[in-house]
């Protein structure tokens, strides 16, 4: 039988974001930041190598709003907008997208999880296979037997495919049962409340007794009362949440298959597009020659990496690969400074996740590749004897070797923080572009012997941005912060990690209750003032009984593009009006305490 051909659906968005966070900040020599696409790009050529697919498109969010925010005026209102340099790399990567002859689709009025819903049903009643590449998992309401999600689960690097048994595993439900699921227990993430004490296990409980939302309130008299008197009169919130998280499969707009065929890439519109960006690795992947007549020569990885320029005294770091500790063991000097660094993967097929270890003294650098339980333990020995180590974020190193680490210590991404305790970012490859002025990448995978030669030339370079950090922290008086109260309390960290902390949760439940009476206490006295039944948790029909059923006035209020807002900041202004508003206030207050804190932490206690 035919194998069936397969459309790879990309949602834009959501790999943009995960590209943003999972690469450090790149720019070009004139300053254009080109982090996201860079990692996107990286995403694309990786797809198309791996799935080899016939067809392939990307869908993307447009500005302006949707139809689900005239449904619900407060969906994904708490998303803060990102820096405008992540959304000026969208046209740049639409153009590498049109390089690569993959067409970029956006519809007013809808997001781009439904430009994917529908092309996958299109792809279905073509005989198709869809196999749908995503950052988040709103999607897997959309597997079946011809419908797949491939979700990035850490950074752009780690990804776990998604059919109707890997779902149905992770959540005891079936996929087209995770639309109801979202509903009952709401999306946070989005900002959809969804019913007020029903939270995953009880939405799950529910669903596989009753298959749907339509069978729970049709056997409500049935159901346990703990449960049945939070779903009762909740039909027209539970009405609003499954609109928002639906995602639409019949969406009308021109799309034509044949646009979205795979082909080679145009190379032409490529190749100068790659080198506009600067993009080294991947032009290096096509076989294109680096330095070229006319252009300055760009440097390689290892020159990039020490920062050799005309009349510098930098050389490039040796690099020993070696097979055995053995080997390795005349780096652990007694009395040196020593850098260390281990590599981590996802689990090989033995559950091995370190994949390499680096030690340095500035001089010379050792790899040791794939290295044993024991190894990592006579290593750890062998730098108890030094006189100081080297890392980037000690805490995890602890975690890598499974013990504190006694010697002292300079951790490059505290002294980060410290110096630059603005930003957010404190990963390795942007501490050294930041300090050093190098643009290094770190690898994430290790396939050949070019792998960790790459990561020993990221750990020679530790001890002088530790040195340069040292000197910052010094002339800007924060070596005294340094060395008296970050790095002694790395280990506290660490034994707290590991240890845990202790949450009562008798305490939590007690409280929990006597929130929920107050809860209901103020969800009827509200009512009563507003004189009729309403949905506390809908900012439309607030609005309506404030301003149109009780006749507040309206003047000074903020108005958006759904009518008056209900935001904390607007029902302020009405706080002397009347009664009811600082009871919606201490409403609002209590029902987040209650979902983000009371009973959220007692669901993250381990079984030990």
């Amino acid at each position: 039988m035919k194998p069936k051909e397969t459309i790879l659906l990309l949602d834009g968005n959501a790999l943009l974001h995960r590209a943003w966070h999972a690469i450090p900040p790149l720019t070009t020599k004139d300053g254009l930041v080109v982090n996201a696409a860079y990692g996107f790009a990286m995403i694309v050529e990786k797809m198309i190598e791996a799935q080899k697919a016939e067809y392939m498109a990307v869908a993307w969010d447009v500005e302006g709003g949707t139809f689900r925010d005239e449904i619900f005026e407060a969906y994904k209102a708490q998303r803060a907008k990102k820096e405008q340099e992540l959304y000026d790399q969208i046209p740049i990567i639409q153009n590498i997208l049109n390089a690569f002859g993959i067409p970029s689709i956006e519809v007013k009025g809808f997001e781009a999880d439904d430009i994917i819903g529908t092309l996958s049903k299109l792809a279905e009643e073509r005989g198709m296979r869809a196999l749908i590449v995503t950052g988040d998992l709103d999607s897997l309401q959309l597997v079946d037997e011809n419908v797949e999600v491939l979700f990035f689960q850490k950074g752009i690097s780690e990804t776990k495919l998604y059919d109707v048994a890997t779902v149905h595993e992770r959540y005891g439900l079936e996929p087209s049962q995770l639309i109801d699921y979202k509903a009952l227990r709401g999306d946070p993430s989005d900002n959809i409340p969804g019913v007020a004490g029903i939270g995953e296990k009880t939405a799950t409980l529910l669903l596989q007794k009753y298959g749907s939302i339509d069978g729970i309130f049709e056997h409500l008299n049935s159901i346990d009362e703990k449960y049945a008197k939070k779903l009762r009169d909740q039909e027209k919130t539970v009405e609003i949440a499954l609109k928002l998280v639906t995602i639409v499969r019949d969406m009308k707009f021109p799309f034509a298959f044949e646009d979205a065929k795979r082909g080679a890439p145009n190379y032409e519109k490529l190749i100068p597009l790659y080198k506009d960006l600067e993009f080294r690795t991947l032009l290096k992947k096509h076989g294109e020659p680096i330095s070229s007549e006319g252009s300055p020569r760009l440097p390689t990885d290892a020159e990039a990496l020490v920062g050799r320029q005309s009349g510098s005294d930098k050389q490039t770091p040796q690099i020993e690969i070696v097979r055995s500790v053995e080997e390795l063991q005349p780096r652990l000097k007694p009395g040196a400074t020593l850098a260390i660094l281990l590599a981590e993967q996802p689990p090989d097929l033995f559950g091995a996740t370190i994949a390499a270890v680096g030690i340095s003294d500035g001089k010379k650098t050792t790899v040791l590749p794939n290295p044993s339980h024991e190894s990592l333990e006579s290593i750890a020995k062998g730098i108890s004897t030094s006189n100081r180590i080297i890392t980037h974020d000690l805490k995890r190193l602890m975690h890598q070797f499974g013990h504190v680490i006694e010697r002292s210590s300079f951790d490059t991404m505290i002294a980060s923080y410290l110096l630059h305790s603005g930003s957010r970012a404190h990963d390795l490859a942007t501490a050294m572009h930041g300090f050093l002025a190098r643009s290094i990448e770190v690898p994430s995978t290790f396939l050949k012997e070019k792998d960790y030669e790459r990561f020993g030339n990221v750990v020679a370079v530790l001890p002088e941005l530790a040195e340069k950090m040292q000197k910052e922290l010094e002339n800007s008086g924060g070596m005294k912060v340094f060395e008296e109260i970050e790095m002694p309390l790395i280990p506290v960290l660490y034994k707290m990690e590991v240890e845990g902390i202790e949450l009562d949760t008798k305490s939590l439940e007690t409280f929990s209750t006597s929130l929920k009476k107050r809860i209901d206490e103020l969800t009827k006295k509200i009512i009563k003032l507003a004189g009729i039944e309403f949905n506390l948790n809908s900012p439309s029909q607030l609005a309506d009984v404030l301003f149109v059923t009780m006749g507040l006035s309206n003047k000074g209020i903020k108005k958006t593009k759904t009518g008056f807002s209900t935001a904390a900041p607007e029902l302020e202004k009405l706080w002397e009006v009347h009664a009811i508003i600082p009871l919606l206030s201490e409403y609002r207050e209590l029902t987040k305490l209650q979902s983000t804190y009371v009973e959220a932490l007692p669901k993250l206690v381990g079984k030990d």
